[in-house]
């Protein structure tokens, strides 16, 4: 017979909301110390969405300055913690020599 095992995302859940505020408040931070930025992220929404509506992720191919301001908001504050991992065996990745029992971080980008 087969068996379906139901896995509890709550956690997960929990994290993504975790993750979704601290970048939020990091960029609302961020935007507060630099007058500047925050002029130029309202212009790029006003001149590529208007004032008559909400931006929608429709609009995110054209909020180009939006879009790095996310990117560097989540750059600035991670709030994913970094998974470090060894290998046993020595390793090439695309090139690169990895000696065995290295630790090897992932790169949240």
């Amino acid at each position: 017979t087969d068996t379906v095992t139901l896995i509890d995302l709550r956690p997960v859940q929990s994290l993504i909301k975790i993750q979704t505020i601290a970048t939020l408040l990091t960029c609302i931070l961020l935007l507060s110390r630099n007058p500047d930025v925050q002029s130029r992220a309202f212009e790029d929404v006003s001149d590529n969405v208007g004032f008559d509506r909400l931006p929608t992720t429709d609009d995110m191919p054209n909020l180009k300055y939006i879009d790095y301001l996310i990117q560097e908001s989540c750059r600035f504050n991670t709030a994913v913690p970094l998974l470090v991992h060894s290998n046993v065996l020595e390793d090439n990745y695309e090139g690169f020599r990895i000696p065995a029992n290295s630790f090897v971080v992932g790169n949240v980008w």
